[in-house]
């Protein structure tokens, strides 16, 4: 059975892209940022992993949604970040750290609510269809 989570693999493939640490660096954080956090940056989440839950004791296998959304104070930073990875993402098929992705799909990058007057936010959801 595999010792990180399907996020942890993210998290380390998506550190590993020049296109993505070129616009955040290493600011990419699981489900919140502190308060200070330097702009841009992004937080992901697992929404749902139904498979994993149910099944991954027995066939090792998951369906992910992950929920990436993307801030910055500069309103055209954040969609353009959330389009950096969201390529690095869409139709990702391979090895994953210690999970074979079958397949990522992404949806369509929206407008997020605005957590303050002056930061812009992005999102899109990942859907990740993995296994051992």
């Amino acid at each position: 059975m595999a010792s990180t989570l399907i996020e942890q693999a993210l998290y380390n493939y998506l550190l590993a892209q020049e296109a993505v640490t070129t616009v955040f660096g290493s600011r990419l954080y699981f489900v919140e940022a502190d308060q200070d956090t330097a702009k841009p940056y992004c937080v992901f989440f697992v929404v749902s992993d139904p498979h994993a839950a149910a099944y991954f004791d027995k066939i090792h296998a998951g369906q992910a949604r992950i929920q990436f959304s993307i801030f910055d104070s500069d309103k055209y930073v954040p969609r353009n970040g959330a389009k950096t990875i969201r390529d690095e993402l869409q139709y990702y098929r391979g090895a994953m750290d210690e999970f074979n992705v079958e397949r990522i799909v992404c949806s369509g990058i929206i407008n997020g609510p605005r957590v303050r007057k002056d930061i812009y936010h992005f999102m899109f959801d990942a859907f990740v269809e993995y296994w051992e």
